[in-house]
């Protein structure tokens, strides 16, 4: 477009014509008279403005002229061309000031006939304006920015420039077709170039993942395509973790994962950020981990020598050797079982319980509850062991002196006399031997009874005890009446009031009015 005023410039400058073209040739130092006619017309300006006084032409270099004064300034590059660029008759005022006048319309006046709406003086260049008045229908930002108008709008002369799509395959189908580094083609890329691509370059395209059955996380995010899509590859790849990963799968020693047995879906394991800090669900296995023991512990600690797939869950398969060593007590002298968690729990050795009454004939109560094992299993024996009181408790047998149970012969089956609970408020079922105890008798203590400490062999008879008070009562004088000695026979148990005589047992009945 800048063509027309380059043609201007030479003509101008090849001819060097001179407005004073059409006057009468004057000899030097000759003055013509007579009528003269102005070839510019009815200018009113001095000759000296643009003339010298040797010659009409050439012209000055800088002519002496507002221009300003016609109503068209000149601006930009129209400051800068020849006059004959814009003038090419010698009569100034026929030359208009329309664009149209000078400036040949190469869009065939398709755009209007005003240049001045896409250009200005300062050049053919589209102006500030035309950009603004495009940013209303297609923005130009990025790399569109700084491209030539003829990158889009091809063939200018035939005003390639309304009705044009926007859709960037309008421009870019070539790109598109072309583009090797991931055949758009063959993967059947979408035609919307900005679903991957930004507005300033080709490279570092970006795409949703998420749009697809494989959202990017953690470390895949960071990853160029084409470590995953190998070979321009990215329709119907498989999703799985073993479909990229394989080798890593097959090249880790720590653990061995083959060896192993181990799923080849990775997210059993890890997490989306890197290999390190694998974790493993063990809640998903026949041996859950719980308590601090299991939990805390590594996994070479179980699974020796890289066996995972297998393993026993059996307690004595990872601590038999803890069994052997333990003194307190000694587990093998005992004859435990290899079962642990009979006794502990995953939390930890110390604190050991054993559930005396789902495990053995001897259930715990009262104060054998809160004994140490120790107590009576002091010979570290733990099988056979009798369940005889006397068999914990002799020397507490032995020793007691109120009442004294060696000599008295008491029971040595505590549990006769005594609570579990604790030796003190023994109490004895007398109803367990030949003289059961009722009335007053109830609430007499045994020594009352038993003088001397005297349990064992202690007659039956109401004299043996009550021997002092039948010979002390006077009303009626029981001795001297010759009344027997079985006291049953007149009183009860409840007290000594009240007494009767069963006259029947005698020789004369009581009858009538005897009675």
């Amino acid at each position: 477009m800048r063509i027309p005023v380059l043609i201007f410039l030479a003509f101008a400058l090849g001819t060097g014509l001179a407005v004073a073209a059409d006057l009468p040739e004057a000899k030097p130092g000759e003055v013509k008279r007579g009528k003269t006619r102005n070839p510019h017309g009815a200018v009113k300006i001095a000759c000296e403005s643009c003339h010298t006084s040797t010659s009409w032409r050439p012209i000055r270099p800088s002519p002496d002229f507002q221009h300003e004064s016609t109503g068209f300034r000149l601006k930009g590059l129209h400051a800068a061309v020849s006059c004959r660029s814009c003038h090419e008759s010698l009569v100034f005022a026929e030359t208009g000031n329309k664009c149209a006048a000078c400036h040949a319309d190469i869009h065939r006046r398709r755009l209007g006939s005003s240049c001045d709406s896409c250009h200005s003086e300062v050049g053919w260049k589209v102006s500030g304006r035309a950009v603004k008045e495009h940013q209303n229908r297609f923005p130009l930002t990025g790399g569109h920015a700084a491209v030539d108008c003829q990158s889009c709008h091809p063939g200018a002369a035939v005003a390639r420039f309304v009705g044009l799509s926007t859709d960037c395959v309008s421009c870019h189908i070539s790109d598109y077709k072309t583009t090797q580094a991931v055949n758009h083609e063959s993967i059947k890329a979408g035609l919307r170039c900005e679903d991957c691509h930004t507005l300033l370059s080709w490279t570092s395209p970006r795409f949703d993942h998420s749009t697809t059955q494989f959202a990017l996380r953690g470390a895949h995010a960071g990853l160029d395509c084409a470590s995953c899509h190998q070979n321009g590859r990215f329709m119907k790849l498989a999703a799985t973790c073993i479909s990229c990963h394989r080798s890593d799968f097959a090249a880790t020693d720590d653990p061995r994962h083959e060896a192993a047995g181990f799923p080849q879906d990775c997210t059993r394991c890890h997490g989306d950020g890197q290999w390190k800090g694998a974790t493993f669900d063990h809640s998903q296995t026949r041996f859950q981990l719980t308590g601090g023991g299991h939990q805390s512990a590594a996994c070479s600690d179980c699974h020796v020598n890289g066996q995972f797939a297998g393993t026993a869950t059996a307690c004595a398969v990872c601590h038999a050797k803890t069994v052997a060593e333990t003194r307190a007590p000694n587990h093998s002298a005992a004859g435990f079982t290899g079962e642990c968690s009979s006794c502990h729990t995953t939390a930890g050795w110390d604190d050991a319980t054993f559930d005396h009454r789902a495990s053995t004939r001897f259930p715990l109560t009262g104060a054998h509850n809160s004994a140490d094992c120790s107590s009576c299993h002091s010979d570290n024996q733990y099988r056979g062991k009798s369940s005889d009181c006397v068999s914990c408790h002799l020397t507490a047998y032995q020793a007691t002196r109120d009442p004294n149970h060696a000599e008295s012969r008491i029971s040595q089956d505590c549990v006769s006399c005594h609570q579990p609970s604790g030796w003190k408020g023994a109490s004895f079922d007398h109803s367990k031997t030949p003289f059961q105890l009722s009335g007053a008798h109830l609430a007499v203590d045994c020594r009352s009874c038993h003088a001397n400490q005297k349990f064992t062999g202690t007659s039956q008879a109401c004299a043996s005890c009550h021997l002092s008070a039948y010979q002390q009562t006077a009303n009626p004088n029981h001795v001297a009446a010759g009344f027997p000695q079985d006291c049953t026979s007149g009183h009860q148990t409840t007290q000594w009031k009240g007494a009767g005589f069963d006259h029947s047992k005698t020789k004369f009945q009581l009858t009538g009015s005897h009675q």
